[in-house]
């Protein structure tokens, strides 16, 4: 009983909500004043009592995590006739977690919560209510969460009414789509709460490492098809090796830029502007505006350039992408800046956020590249190789980091 009572506390919920942390200090972001709160790009690190209990509880974290996200795509939608829908698709294990009550995964509050990182952007007087305090964090957090839900639900009711003009409902299904629904929605709530449990170092909020699991899960299959295609020839090895250049690359530049978000500066401390997610959230927020300026560029182009349609779309799309990555970079320095700053702490802190946004357009533009230009065995997105390269490195550093510390004290 023990055991468990053990890793629930893992799991438990923080003083607040997706990690609107109380800076220990009592300092903030927002200028230095005593009483700043944070959203979700700037979680404070907790402290725990040793380096060993910290190492079982991050394995903790991710063993449990990992578990009941692969438990929760296994577990079909009730009602659903499987048998059919085998014969029909196949069996595959990747096919039916699209049909799980997971099916959703955490993507509708990720999706509410790009929103919300683009308001605040937009709207930098809502950030700072949002950090004048924990009341205030928690009402957005609120309205975030119901807004994921309720988009949830839209996507739910799409869903199941799709399987049900397809056939797939079982004989026996009793309300089909009702249950579906409330399945469905249950799934992603489920997901937000062990999101809001999370306790990961290092300011970075736990609806990251969920956004990595998916990712994480789905690469075996792919790279073992991948090495097939190549073993059989279907594919030339000089892709499978061009596909494993760019990995490599792409981790090395994520690793040397989250080094460089958490190198101490000037008088020794780290500077609170170069959190995480300045590397992460950029790419995402690029990628959603791009899409949006896609839709409505896109027709007047076409008819200019002569191009076809496809074509005219991945242009304007990666154009826009590779303007608007340092653009929200530049953004998040805007609006989180400390002031009072003084001139060599900010050519200093310029040139680092220069570095990350080049990164970031190495990484995720050069994906995309690949994928328009020359088509690998292996999908490769270059996003969430930031994000699950920043997670792991920030499982694996805190320990260590913890240690350091504590010998200091």
């Amino acid at each position: 009983m023990t055991k468990w009572v053990g890793i629930v506390r893992v799991l438990r919920p923080s003083m607040t909500t997706w990690g609107v942390t109380r800076q220990a200090d009592g300092k903030g972001a927002c200028g230095g004043e005593a009483g700043c709160y944070h959203g979700v790009m700037t979680d404070t690190p907790t402290r725990f009592e040793g380096t060993p209990t910290v190492a079982w509880r991050v394995a903790g974290v991710m063993a449990v995590v990992f578990v009941v996200y692969i438990v929760g795509s296994r577990i079909p939608l009730p009602g659903l006739d499987t048998e059919r829908l085998i014969q029909q698709a196949g069996y595959s294990s990747g096919f039916l977690a699209r049909l799980s009550i997971f099916a959703l995964g955490i993507v509708p509050f990720f999706s509410v919560l790009v929103l919300a990182e683009i308001a605040k952007l937009a709207i930098p007087p809502l950030a700072r209510w949002q950090m004048a305090s924990e009341a205030n964090a928690n009402r957005l957090n609120l309205v975030i969460v119901v807004m994921a839900l309720l988009m949830a639900g839209l996507q739910a009711y799409g869903i199941m009414v799709a399987l049900e003009t397809s056939g797939l409902a079982g004989p026996d299904a009793i309300a089909f789509v009702p249950v579906g629904i409330a399945c469905l929605v249950g799934g992603v709530a489920v997901l937000i709460w062990i999101a809001h449990g999370i306790e990961l170092p290092n300011r970075v909020a736990g609806f990251w490492l969920l956004l990595a699991i998916p990712f994480l899960s789905a690469l075996p299959p792919e790279l073992v098809s991948g090495l097939e295609m190549v073993r059989i020839g279907a594919t030339p090895a000089a892709d499978g090796w061009t596909v494993g250049l760019y990995v490599v690359a792409a981790v090395v530049l994520a690793v040397y830029a989250n080094g460089l978000l958490s190198r101490r500066h000037g008088d020794g401390d780290t500077d609170r502007i170069l959190s995480p997610a300045i590397l992460l959230w950029p790419p995402f927020l690029a990628s959603a505006v791009a899409g949006y300026v896609v839709a409505l560029v896109s027709p007047f182009v076409a008819v200019d350039m002569a191009m076809s349609d496809q074509a005219t779309s991945d242009f304007i799309w990666l154009v826009s992408n590779a303007v608007l990555m340092p653009f929200f970079v530049w953004a998040y320095a805007r609006v989180y800046m400390p002031p009072g700053m003084d001139a060599a702490r900010k050519r200093e802190v310029t040139v680092v956020l220069a570095i990350v946004a080049a990164i970031q357009l190495a990484i995720c533009v050069g994906a995309d590249l690949f994928h328009l230009y020359r088509p690998l065995p292996l999908d490769l997105d270059g996003t969430y190789i930031i994000v699950v390269v920043t997670v792991m490195l920030t499982l694996v550093r805190f320990p260590a980091r913890e240690a350091a510390v504590q010998s200091r004290a």
